[in-house]
């Protein structure tokens, strides 16, 4: 630093001085006053980038520090038994590099679950394409819809036993729920299948149970058993279908004139105006 500020100011000082000046018969007070006064000019122009310098990077510097201290508040867990507060955490799954982001509610049945599925105003489109509903769409949030994605489950449930909770809100305003104790989803080989559904304390009624081993379908990928066509491609959404019966939570968000269709769920709502599904380690 020492070297570079005494080259700088070497070229200042003969830079500032015009061989001109040197003639002998110039007056020398004049050559000196000139010198120095345009010395002077060149020093105070350094001094003020050199602050101007200081100023930017104390910005960078504190920019910086706001940055580190965000990420280190969105807190990467395992599972949201581990969260302590209603918020999105990023949550770290085996054979994948990075972290997704996941929304943990800790106030509802004790806490510790995570949302797998949330839908209350119809602004995100769940008519997707099976590679959508493998890897995801919507953002996460207690204040957005999302489907987190297929895979990110699979990759869940087998890691651990899993309960499922849904919760529905119908036509009429009423809400319900329907709780399984045990949840597994199985991997893209097979279609994502519900490998096993049991237990039921709910509200609804028992319909998720007649989906097992039902592999998931959307418009682009028939799965399902209807020998009539593809159910996702009639009733809208991607879905666990059983010859299009029982339920489906992905369908349209309003009720589907032609087949009388929205969010249904057997028995208790054929248009459900809201919908999550949680998922939870026990």
């Amino acid at each position: 630093m020492l070297t570079i500020l005494g080259l700088s100011f070497l070229w200042l000082v003969t830079s500032a001085v015009d061989p001109a000046f040197s003639h002998p018969s110039q007056d020398q007070s004049t050559i000196d006053s000139v010198g120095y006064k345009i010395l002077e000019n060149r020093l105070d122009q350094l001094e003020l980038q050199f602050n101007n310098t200081n100023t930017l990077l104390a910005k960078i510097v504190t920019s910086l520090d706001v940055i580190q201290q965000q990420t280190s508040q969105l807190a990467v867990i395992k599972t949201c038994s581990e969260a302590t507060t209603t918020k999105v955490y990023q949550l770290r799954l085996p054979h994948r590099a990075t972290p997704i982001d996941v929304f943990c509610d800790m106030e509802l049945l004790d806490g510790g679950w995570l949302v797998i599925q949330h839908r209350f105003d119809g602004s995100v489109d769940f008519n997707r394409s099976w590679a959508e509903y493998r890897d995801g769409f919507g953002v996460v949030g207690p204040s957005s819809e999302f489907w987190l994605g297929l895979e990110a489950v699979f990759q869940l449930t087998k890691g651990g036993k899993y309960e499922l909770l849904v919760q529905l809100r119908n036509e009429s305003g009423h809400e319900g729920l329907a709780r399984y104790e045990r949840f597994l989803v199985s991997g893209e080989d097979r279609a994502y299948s519900l490998s096993f559904v049991g237990g039921f304390p709910g509200t609804m009624g028992e319909v998720l149970k007649g989906n097992e081993d039902e592999g998931f379908s959307t418009y682009d990928r028939d799965n399902d058993k209807w020998r009539g066509g593809n159910c996702a491609q009639k009733y809208g959404g991607g879905w666990w279908f059983f010859e299009c019966r029982h339920t489906s939570l992905n369908g349209p968000f309003e009720k589907d004139n032609s087949t009388g269709r929205g969010m249904y769920w057997l028995g208790w709502t054929n248009a459900a105006t809201y919908s999550r599904m949680l998922i939870r380690r026990r």
